[in-house]
């Protein structure tokens, strides 16, 4: 038997839509699971059409660089800037170390050890 399951999230945070495409079987309708600490449980009450929307590539963030740095304070651990972002955003690991990679390629902030740095550059009045 040959199976392949598809989980896409479901507009309901923490739930999944999962479609099966069964090779020897009936098709089966789609149905959504949501995490139960340790299982997977069948959610009858929410509707599989309803997918999660614009979390794709290029799609908007949730949450802005300049909220993460609003939550910086200069020379702080990563670990403990990461798990503040965690408390406030709910904002997962993956999620905070892409943020932080942006943060220091744009020159916004740099690592010194496990220290972060703000990166703020004094204003230069260019006027001749």
């Amino acid at each position: 038997m040959n199976a392949l399951l598809t989980c896409t999230p479901h507009e309901q945070e923490g739930a999944y839509v999962v479609e099966a495409n069964l090779r020897s079987f009936k098709p089966l309708p789609a149905f959504v699971i949501r995490h139960e600490h340790p299982l997977l449980v069948r959610d009858e009450e929410l509707d599989p059409i309803k997918l999660a929307q614009g979390r794709g590539p290029g799609a908007e963030p949730k949450i802005k660089d300049n909220q993460l740095l609003a939550i910086l304070e200069d020379g702080q651990l990563t670990v403990e800037w990461r798990n503040n972002a965690e408390r406030i955003f709910e904002m997962p690991t993956s999620t905070f170390y892409r943020h932080e990679k942006a943060l220091v390629k744009a020159g916004k902030i740099r690592k010194v050890g496990q220290r972060i740095i703000k990166e703020e550059y004094p204003k230069v009045d260019v006027q001749a």
